[in-house]
């Protein structure tokens, strides 16, 4: 008898475990109705107008890469997470300073606690998903007749509810 139950947890653990384990994400990567997944695509430049500054700000250049992060890391996110995991685009995010210096960066749009957030990864110990960073977005178009126009607006926070967010315009082509 207790051969027969040591064989039958080891077979529940072998098989419940890793299922449990498994992480709850979903791929929703042309949801035509995720305003924030179809308007980032593009460079959005600081609105120095709206915020009054003379100075240029820098700018931010999201690209799509569906294949740009691995589903280990998805997994890997989804396990830490306390809701299930959708995620509405993946790609490169380039960061350009005043200066011109560019840094890219792997990201994915998802939600978090209701709110629009693009998390992004740098390197850590050699792992180039090592350290995960998020921040709020949200996201408005100006012309009803167009997918993207100059005047689209982008505004990104920090990674929580307690911190002003900055607007960005969309850099005329």
């Amino acid at each position: 008898m207790t051969l027969r139950l040591c064989a039958f947890l080891t077979a529940f653990a072998v098989l419940l475990v890793p299922a449990l384990a498994r992480a709850d994400v979903t791929m929703d990567l042309n949801n035509k109705d995720n305003v924030v997944a179809n308007l980032l695509e593009g460079a959005w430049v600081v609105d120095t107008e709206a915020l009054g500054v003379q100075r240029s700000g820098g700018k931010m250049i999201f690209t799509r890469d569906p294949a740009g992060i691995p589903q280990r890391v998805f997994d890997d996110f989804g396990r830490h997470s306390e809701e299930p995991l959708t995620v509405y685009a993946v790609g490169m995010l380039t960061f350009v300073s005043d200066d011109g210096r560019e840094t890219k960066v792997p990201y994915f749009l998802t939600t978090i606690n209701g709110n629009p957030n693009v998390v992004w990864f740098r390197e850590r110990g050699g792992d180039p998903f090592g350290d995960s960073e998020r921040l709020i977005v949200m996201a408005f178009r100006t012309n009803n007749d167009a997918p993207a126009g100059p005047n689209d607006r982008l505004f990104i926070g920090g990674d929580f509810n307690n911190q002003a967010m900055t607007p960005f315009v969309r850099q005329a082509e």
